[in-house]
Order: C-alpha cells, then structure tokens, then sequence
C-alpha cells in the first residue's frame, strides 16, 4: 500500500506483510482505497478490521485498560455519554458474537472501473 496526498496530509506506506497497527496506522489502512477496487476494496478491509477489533475487544485483558482508554477518548471526543453509559456499554461487549453481527456492501463497481480510468 503506498499513497501520498500532500494536500489531504495522508500518507500510506505499508509492506506486504502483518503486523500490529497503532491508530494511525490503522486509520490508514481502512481509508485506503488505490486499487482497482478503490472503494469497495475500502469497505471491506474496514468490515475486515472491525471483525478484528471486536474479537480482540473479547479479551479480559481489556477489561483493565478500559479506564485508561475512558480518560483518552474524553479527551478527543465530545460525547453527551456518561461514564456510566460508556462502562455498561463496554461490558455488554462481553456477549458480543460474530455470528450476530452481519457486514454488507450494496452490489457495484467503482468509478475507476465504469470509467476505465483513474480519477483524481
């Protein structure tokens, strides 16, 4: 994955590979979208990283974090949540399953594709 839009401040470099992505990075990898698939390519690396997200989000271990990350997200977002509606939230995610939750896209092709050419 590379990309580079100067304008927008986006960069994306990543090499073939895994890893563990930080939250810039993980931003990153679900905006982008340079390939032939361009935005459908987009919404399925974004369902496959939410699947990711909430099955790391099943481990107990998170649990200990959550104040930490309650600290840090009402610092950066603005929320009319209580703490108490952000706990009660957090621990209902313990009964979350996979098998509950479905990830769709509408049927189509992008742009680029219908066009035969690479929009800017």
């Amino acid at each position: 994955m590379n990309y580079d839009d100067n304008w927008g401040k986006l960069h994306i470099h990543f090499e073939p590979g895994s890893r563990h992505l930080d939250g810039k990075s993980a931003l990153e990898y679900v905006r982008f979208r340079e390939t032939p698939a361009a935005d459908i390519g987009r919404i399925t690396r974004q369902q496959r990283f939410l699947k990711i997200v909430l099955a790391k989000l099943k481990n107990p271990s998170v649990l200990f974090r959550f104040p930490m990350a309650v600290n840090s997200a009402l610092k950066d977002v603005e929320t009319n949540l209580t703490i108490w509606d952000m706990t009660v939230g957090a621990l209902e995610l313990k009964d979350l399953s996979m098998k509950n939750i479905r990830l769709a896209q509408l049927p189509g092709k992008s742009a680029r594709h219908l066009l035969g050419t690479r929009l800017r």
